[in-house]
């Protein structure tokens, strides 16, 4: 939902599976749809084209983004990462030049964000500091419990090294961020780690 907004959004999920891939050795880049326009992502993409395109999008507005997601398959193979992921057999009916969609980027790669560490140092921080609003930290994805109702159902529960994340925090603090937001879709489902952050954060 953030990803709606007009401010500008740091979309730590992405980040961290973009350095979970590099640490896996992958050529791996990332192009911000909210910071670089489309006819410039598509010319960057041909210039060294990939072997594969993974793209992020919001369910809802999928149709939306039909002509730039024909145009993403004519360079490469396309893969959707998409939220909610009710609707995959639907979307893949619909959008015939897609490979496969996926909930996740790190399931479709096989890839583990635990020991992976956002590398905060290759991004410019001045556009998303903010003292109005909190920077995004990610503790934990997904949930191991299957609600029927909810979009997280069979993910599965991926953690984070409570120590990386502690090292990331550190490292932002000294470039100047104020608040934090640490993210989790169950930030309390496990009492250890839930009281590990807090100590983390107390200090």
């Amino acid at each position: 939902c953030e990803g709606m907004e007009e401010k500008i959004v740091f979309h730590t999920e992405i980040h961290l599976f973009l350095d979970a891939l590099k640490k896996e050795g992958y050529d791996a880049k990332f192009f911000d749809g909210s910071l670089i326009d489309e006819e410039m992502i598509l010319k960057e993409l041909k210039k060294n084209i990939p072997k594969k395109i993974i793209y992020y999008v919001y369910t809802p507005y999928i149709r939306n983004n039909k002509e730039f997601m024909e145009k993403l398959s004519n360079i490469s193979k396309l893969y959707l990462v998409i939220v909610p992921f009710f609707w995959r057999e639907k979307i893949l009916k619909e959008f015939p030049f897609v490979e496969d969609v996926f909930y996740d980027g790190e399931k479709m790669t096989g890839v583990s964000i635990k020991d992976a560490k956002v590398d905060y140092e290759g991004i410019d921080l001045k556009q998303y500091i903010d003292d109005k609003r909190a920077f995004p930290v990610l503790i934990s994805k997904y949930c191991p419990f299957q609600c029927t109702f909810c979009n997280a159902q069979k993910t599965g529960l991926a953690e984070r090294n409570l120590e990386i994340v502690r090292d990331e925090i550190d490292y932002l603090i000294k470039k100047g961020v104020k608040k934090f937001k640490l993210g989790s879709n169950l930030l309390t489902i496990k009492k250890s780690s839930y009281f590990k952050v807090c100590e983390m954060m107390k200090d």
